[in-house]
């Protein structure tokens, strides 16, 4: 029949580069392909992939500790030399809750446990954290994709696509609980003081411990899971009238469904949870209250639903100097939402409990008995975004194939993700809403450009200059283990990109690019009861320069060397500026040797080097807000130190692919 497959198995076990833990993958991908001929194909596909690992800690720097409050200075895990020599580790900063200090701080090996005694008032594991075996971040992901396309009549194409996707994921984490907290209570009433170990007594508490008495404070397992399952399908009819003149409509739907829970386990005090996945999968070990419900961090359910039309024309004219490609896309967005905990007025910390609150506030929110936090109900919504969206393509070749001056116009939005809305905030009446009426993200795009096609000389050079309300900005909690976002009212970004590759020989080529990016915040942000002094800032984790380049020279038909730098410039981890990495530069090499004369056809050995001077460099950023750290001018709302992920030391790799 023509048929075609493709089968793929791979399993990767890494050790951490500093600090205790490993990172296991294992990965499995499949695909089929059928010819139908002059009717068209289809190609069907599958990917799997299980992820277990370990978390890096997230170093918090600070350029200098000059004017900094003494709680302020003691955050910073590092510090820069005042003389620009360099990195040490802050003396100021003494937690023992970390181990090693610097660039080698990290996770606790080890987790202090006490055993219980009953009747007293016990500790367990309420300095475990930080500790290691806790903090992970696994996942379990896979897919089915399926591809058509199909030659209806001369000139009239049809491609059908459907995939569905799966993704189960959290950032772990070990957090701290009383016995009789409310939570534990719950809808319950009662009295007594023993109960069986880890039994509950009605409208006390439960043991958690195994002591059977509910007087301890303790630790346990509550990760921020999530589980989605996402389909998709889009379909397009492409119409070729001839050469010159092409139409094609296309329409999308993305549907996903997404059920967050942070369901609690109990805890291992060697081996760590029993389950990467606590009281979700492990219900052996869940935490369940008094009133027979789970210990939860989170209940929520949500579904992100996309549809969307598009259309596009693409045109030749003038002997094909001209190209032009004209078109819209018209999507409409959907976030139903289902909070079903309390949530805490003015965040999106959640209450999962069933006591029943016994005050209604003022501000539309209500408060616990022996609590005066005010916490919004919980509570269904819907938001929907839509907007139409039109493009336009202009590429010009005035001298041939070589020389082409282009050009671009283009409208996008971006959709507050899910995780956005669920955050309590309050209206123009003073009243506090379970869910954000969050705008989306909106850009309009301009582009120009030169670009030059040569046979041994290829280069570009783009002005661009995109204007963004409503920036979406992504941050993570290395706290609780989760990514919130943040709005900046507005960006304009402007730059330029230049981009070349010569072959100067048969054996040798030349590789490199520049680019500039000023993304300008243009309105200070409001932050507590103030604003942040935002205007005219630099826009947070986005460099305004980045070099790069690649030399590849073959020295024997065989052997081939490869080298190539990076530079990255100063990036701010707020959006006021206050808070910056400083900037680096890496350099990789790496000897290809093919080992065809040895008599193992397509078969080869790789050496690689990365970060061959093994800089110290910041890779990811954490990013607020604002950031205050001067004594006597600290700003409500801008109090918190942001952090920052270092990048990979001096890395050796030797690959041997063999083919047979």
């Amino acid at each position: 029949w023509g048929t075609q497959a493709f089968a793929a198995l791979s399993w990767q076990d890494y050790d951490k580069y500093k600090g205790p833990g490993e990172l296991r993958k294992i990965q499995g991908n499949i695909k089929f392909l059928q010819d139908l001929g002059s009717v068209g194909w289809i190609t069907l596909a599958g990917h799997w992939n299980t992820n277990r690992n370990n978390s890096y800690y997230g170093e918090y720097y600070a350029p200098n500790t000059t004017g900094f409050t003494s709680s302020l200075a003691a955050q910073a895990d590092i510090v820069k030399n005042s003389n620009g020599g360099g990195y040490v580790a802050n003396p100021l900063n003494t937690s023992t809750s970390y181990s090693g200090t610097g660039w080698q701080r990290d996770y606790m090996v080890a987790c202090a446990y006490t055993k219980p005694t009953a009747g007293v008032a016990d500790n367990t594991m309420t300095t475990c954290g930080n500790w290691y075996k806790a903090k992970i971040n696994p996942s379990d992901t896979g897919n089915i994709r399926a591809q058509s396309l199909w030659h209806l009549m001369d000139g009239l194409t049809l491609t059908v696509d459907a995939n569905l996707q799966y993704v189960l994921a959290n950032g772990g984490g070990l957090y701290t609980f009383k016995e009789n907290s409310g939570q534990l209570i719950g809808n319950t009433t009662g009295t007594g003081t023993t109960t069986t170990p880890y039994g509950c007594i009605s409208g006390v508490g439960c043991d958690l411990n195994g002591d059977g008495d509910v007087k301890d404070t303790v630790g346990l397992y509550q990760p921020s899971t999530t589980n989605t399952r996402r389909w998709g399908f889009n379909t397009s009819l492409i119409y070729q009238f001839d050469d010159n003149n092409t139409l094609q409509i296309a329409y999308t739907l993305d549907y996903g469904l997404h059920r967050q829970t942070g369901t609690t386990s109990f805890v291992d005090p060697v081996n760590g949870p029993y389950d990467p996945f606590a009281g979700l999968k492990d219900k052996k070990h869940e935490v369940i209250g008094a009133d027979g419900l789970p210990l939860r961090y989170r209940d929520r359910k949500s579904k992100a639903i996309m549809n969307q039309a598009s259309f596009d024309y693409e045109g030749k004219f003038f002997s094909e100097s001209l190209l032009t490609s004209l078109g819209f896309r018209l999507p409409f967005f959907e976030r139903d939402l289902n909070q079903y905990c309390y949530e805490q007025a003015g965040s999106s910390t959640a209450y999962c409990t069933s006591q029943v609150p016994i005050t209604i506030n003022t501000d539309n929110t209500v408060s616990f008995a022996g609590s005066s936090t005010h916490y919004t109900r919980p509570g269904s919504t819907v938001r929907r975004y839509t907007r139409f969206l039109p493009h336009l393509g202009v590429t010009y070749l005035p001298f041939g194939k070589e020389h082409q001056f282009f050009g671009s116009y283009t409208q996008e939005i971006a959709a507050p993700r899910t995780d956005n809305l669920y955050q309590s905030t309050k209206d123009t009446s003073g009243n506090y809403t379970t869910f954000a009426s969050t705008k989306p993200e909106t850009s309009t795009t301009y582009q120009f450009g030169y670009r030059y096609l040569g046979d041994d000389l290829q280069t570009a050079i783009i002005l661009w200059n995109s204007q963004v309300k409503n920036r979406i900005v992504s941050s993570y909690d290395q706290l609780t283990n989760t990514y919130f976002d943040h709005n900046v009212p507005g960006v304009n970004f402007s730059g330029v990109d230049l981009e070349a590759n010569y072959f100067a020989t048969d054996d040798l080529s030349l590789y490199a690019n520049a680019g500039y990016d000023h993304a300008r915040i243009i309105s200070n942000i409001q932050v507590g009861g103030g604003f942040a002094q935002t205007l005219n800032k630099q826009l947070s984790e986005t460099p305004k320069w980045t070099f790069s380049g690649r030399v590849q020279y073959k020295l024997l038909p065989e052997l081939e060397f490869g080298a190539g730098a990076k530079y990255v410039s100063r990036r701010n981890q707020t959006e006021d500026n206050n808070a910056f990495v400083p900037d680096y530069y890496t350099v990789s090499a790496d000897a290809t040797y093919d080992l065809d004369r040895l008599g193992m056809e397509g078969s080869s050995v790789r050496f690689n080097v990365d970060n061959i001077f093994d800089k110290h460099y910041f890779s990811s950023l954490g990013t607020q807000t604002c950031w205050t750290p001067i004594a006597g001018s600290q700003t409500t709302g801008c109090t918190s130190f942001p952090y920052a992920y270092l990048g990979s030391p001096r890395t050796f790799q030797v690959t041997l692919t063999a083919r047979y």
